[in-house]
């Protein structure tokens, strides 16, 4: 299964490539050598290397949203594609001060796409980053992010637009099914960090000690609760490589 994923992840790169002129593929087609690059990933907003959608014609932006398809599940495709619009709802709640757009998204390329690799892409913007590699004919989806900001727009006491809330609304009845034991082992702080914890580094040294309550010592409701939340991340990839 895995294999047809490649295929065709390979086919609508190649695609993309072909729709694009000698200028713009250079910026989007890079070297799988270039490991600063490559491993650089991110997800706040800010100037980005390869093209943006700002950069591309229709057929262009037709051809990356492909490619973005081909990473990940139907519902989580529709998820980023709300996040992004999300940019523009952003940007009137601040006043337009920083003059955020949904087109601030930019594609790259790594190495020539093929069955078997090595070759990989990334397609990142705020609140939004996959990268895709493959390597003797194995794919690999990570690191994967999904955020959104404003994380919920709503009228009349309900939510227009929320795109994740089911990861909200499964991690609070996880918290608030535990004991008040194992809650005092997993409530490590009152306030959350400022960022993720390993931030965006490409390997993490081990530095960090492990906190929280363990998931072999859940039972029941909350165990449950733990493997939905879970698998809601998993199945956010390609059936083949969610299963």
């Amino acid at each position: 299964m895995t294999d047809d994923l490649v295929r065709q992840m390979v086919g609508v790169a190649r695609a993309l490539l072909d729709v694009l002129d000698g200028e713009g593929r250079r910026r989007l087609h890079r070297p799988f050598a270039d490991e600063d690059l490559r491993r650089g990933w991110n997800y706040v907003p800010g100037e980005r290397e390869g093209l943006s959608f700002d950069d591309l014609e229709r057929p262009q932006r037709k051809a990356v949203h492909r490619l973005l398809a081909s990473g990940l599940a139907p519902h989580a495709y529709a998820q980023a594609a709300v996040i992004m619009a999300l940019e523009d709802v952003l940007d009137q709640q601040e006043g337009e001060r920083r003059n955020r757009h949904r087109s601030d998204y930019s594609t790259l390329v790594f190495g020539e796409p093929d069955e078997e690799g090595p070759w990989g892409w990334r397609f990142e913007g705020h609140h939004v980053s996959l990268n895709v590699t493959i390597v003797d004919g194995r794919l690999s989806a990570t690191p994967s992010f999904l955020g959104a900001n404003p994380a919920a727009v709503r009228y009349a006491g309900a939510a227009v637009v929320r795109p994740l809330a089911q990861e909200e609304d499964l991690a609070r009845a996880l918290v608030t099914s535990l004991e008040p034991a194992a809650l005092a082992s997993a409530v490590v702080a009152n306030q959350a960090p400022e960022d993720i914890r390993t931030t965006t580094r490409p390997r993490v040294d081990g530095a960090l000690e492990p906190r929280g309550v363990a998931a072999a010592e859940l039972r029941g409701t909350p165990a449950d609760l733990l493997e939905q939340l879970v698998m809601l991340y998993v199945e956010r990839l390609p059936r083949p490589l969610a299963v």
